[in-house]
């Protein structure tokens, strides 16, 4: 659990970077997550929670996102 003030502060790196990638700053923002799968599973649940962080956030600001613009940004280094 993670309690932050400001974006660059958040831990996790796929929703720190779908967050600065989308422009989503809050305030009073609640992100939950849940998984069965533990990480590195190699099953790809990396990249498809990824996918789905960015296409969320993004409508959150009334954007969209395309799957071939999500395809083409791939996951934070």
């Amino acid at each position: 659990m993670e309690d932050v003030e400001r974006v660059e502060e958040i831990h996790h790196p796929i929703i720190r970077e779908a967050m600065k990638l989308t422009g989503v700053t809050g305030p009073y923002l609640e992100i939950v997550s849940l998984s069965d799968i533990p990480a590195g599973t190699g099953l790809g649940s990396s990249g498809s929670f990824y996918d789905g962080a960015v296409e969320r956030a993004a409508y959150l600001k009334r954007q969209f996102v395309s799957p071939k613009e999500l395809a083409e940004q791939g996951l934070p280094d």
